[in-house]
């Protein structure tokens, strides 16, 4: 089992319930895009630019 993350900064503990929302979609494969927008938003976020490397992980694993 994979561990998550420690939340390393401010932004990361404050955006938590994003990105756990972000992880449950990953997980269910119904949105791709969330990941995005979270980093987008959340540019000095370890943990949002953490989530949208591993749907690129999972998307180029599952071509």
């Amino acid at each position: 089992k994979k561990k998550k993350p420690k939340l390393l900064n401010k932004f990361d503990k404050t955006i938590k319930a994003e990105l756990d929302a972000a992880e449950k979609l990953r997980k269910r494969k119904s949105s791709v895009t969330f990941p995005d927008a979270l980093a987008h938003v959340y540019r000095v976020t370890w943990a949002a630019l953490h989530s949208r490397a591993t749907v690129e992980e999972d998307d180029r694993q599952d071509l």
